[in-house]
């Protein structure tokens, strides 16, 4: 939660609790192993979950029309061996299935983040020195993937290496939405919000534009430099962004191409080292029965079923 907020009154429910489909933001990091944080704009109320056999979380990808959520399990989790599969859970975090993805085109290296869109699942791949950097259509029920879009050539001199740590499909406007946390190579520009269209081929590289730069808001290095974002989500035309280690929600308007003022989800594990984020309009969250709702001050809400712990926070 921000620093400025003062003191929160708590208080600890025994209610029943049921599954309920939470439209809204979704988001995790490679620290709180397996946690997935559900965060709706609209009403301000956020939520926690677990994902059965999970790891580290580097990229979310929801699939509304099929109930699917896609993961991607990056470096920090228990079993390192994961990092190059992709998992299907169904929309109450149980796991379906598990596909290696690894093949020699991404070089055997993990997923910076997923997307899902125009009836696909994507990946992105930024490390343009030991593969093909660039964003990648994959198959989650058999792993098999396929270059779509070229980011950057390894060794190519005078290119622009691109640090992508997620995308989004902005159908809308037939391209992708990426942050990148830093850019490499002659005329590269700052860290930021880009927009991505694919080339006419895959192996064209990409056109690559800054949309804009850090969003203020969140947290500061050492040096007191704004920290880049490293989960982006779309619904419509806003997108949002999380950081590792905090609650602070940034958005951008496509439609206005400014930020819109920062609002406030459920905190992560602090020091995380990467996380993605996505939307869903029906991903099933655990919330207090209707009856209960009333008894819920404007503060926070926490809520023990089973061993998961949910916080709820509106405001």
């Amino acid at each position: 939660m921000r620093t400025s907020l003062q003191t929160l009154s708590f208080i600890v429910l025994s209610s029943v609790v049921v599954n309920h489909a939470e439209a809204g933001l979704i988001y995790g990091n490679n620290i709180d192993l397996g946690v997935i944080k559900q965060f709706n704009p609209t009403t301000s109320v956020g939520s926690t979950s677990s994902l059965s056999n999970a790891q580290a979380i580097s990229g979310l990808a929801a699939d509304d029309a099929n109930q699917r959520l896609y993961v991607s399990f990056g470096p920090g989790g228990t079993s390192t061996s994961q990092v190059n599969n992709v998992f299907t859970y169904d929309y109450n975090g149980n796991l379906l299935t598990s596909v290696r993805t690894a093949n020699s085109s991404n070089n055997g290296l993990g997923w910076n983040g997923l997307t899902y869109g125009n009836g696909t699942l994507y990946g992105v791949r930024s490390n343009g020195t030991t593969g093909i950097a660039g964003i990648y259509s994959i198959a989650p029920t058999t792993g098999v993937n396929s270059l779509f879009a070229t980011l950057a050539i390894p060794s190519s001199s005078g290119q622009v290496f691109y640090n992508f740590t997620d995308i989004e499909y902005d159908a809308a406007n037939s391209r992708f939405i990426g942050i990148a946390t830093n850019v490499l190579g002659p005329g590269g520009t700052s860290a930021g919000l880009y927009s991505i269209v694919a080339g006419a081929s895959p192996t064209t590289l990409a056109t690559v534009s800054l949309l804009a730069g850090v969003p203020s808001g969140g947290p500061l290095t050492s040096g007191g430099n704004p920290v880049t974002p490293s989960g982006i989500a779309l619904n419509a035309q806003t997108v949002y962004l999380t950081w590792d280690s905090v609650g602070t929600v940034a958005r951008y308007s496509l439609s206005d191409n400014a930020y819109l003022s920062n609002l406030t989800g459920p905190t992560q594990a602090s020091n995380g080292a990467s996380g993605d984020a996505a939307w869903s309009n029906s991903f099933v969250g655990i919330i207090p029965e209707p009856t209960m709702l009333g008894l819920i001050p404007t503060a926070a809400v926490f809520l023990t079923r089973r061993g998961r712990r949910r916080t709820s926070i509106t405001g």
